[in-house]
């Protein structure tokens, strides 16, 4: 009976100890539907915003206690004219975050020399690194998740 009793008090002593509740923000790229974000590995070369809108979100566990300043950068090749090879540039943006943020959706829009290829997304929250994510932008006509390892695999 008495180890009984010792087990049941220790299972009392983790049930009533508090969890630890995240403090870092999470941070999500992919294209904005319908409220939500859908995470995606490849997004499609679409200028059209009625069409989709690609960008980043953050989100805090708790509103945030005091203002942040939050930026990111975009690693992105660009089309020139003076070469066939797009160039590679690093676009900077800033937002200012007040007192009390829940949330921000930070739109990516794409521009007329944007180049297909390999994008990399950093986003920096009162200058320190909380995200990094590299993401491939694809043609209209290219699928947008890339086959999985079984089904490129696969005989007919």
């Amino acid at each position: 009976m008495r180890p009984v009793l010792t087990l049941l008090a220790a299972l009392g002593v983790v049930a009533c100890t508090p969890q630890a509740t995240p403090t870092q923000p999470t941070v999500e790229l992919g294209v904005f539907y319908g409220g939500q974000i859908q995470r995606r590995q490849r997004i499609a070369l679409q200028f059209d915003r009625s069409q989709q809108l690609q960008g980043f979100r953050v989100s805090f566990p708790q509103p945030t206690q005091v203002e942040q300043r939050l930026s990111w950068e975009v690693d992105k090749p660009i089309r020139t004219g003076r070469s066939a090879k797009p160039e590679r540039v690093v676009e900077l943006g800033e937002a200012q975050l007040r007192a009390g943020t829940r949330r921000v959706d930070q739109p990516l829009f794409f521009g007329a020399t944007d180049a297909l290829g390999s994008w990399t997304v950093r986003v920096q929250l009162d200058d320190r690194q909380i995200f990094e994510q590299r993401i491939e932008i694809v043609g209209l006509d290219a699928p947008l998740e890339a086959p999985t390892q079984d089904a490129a695999g696969a005989g007919p």
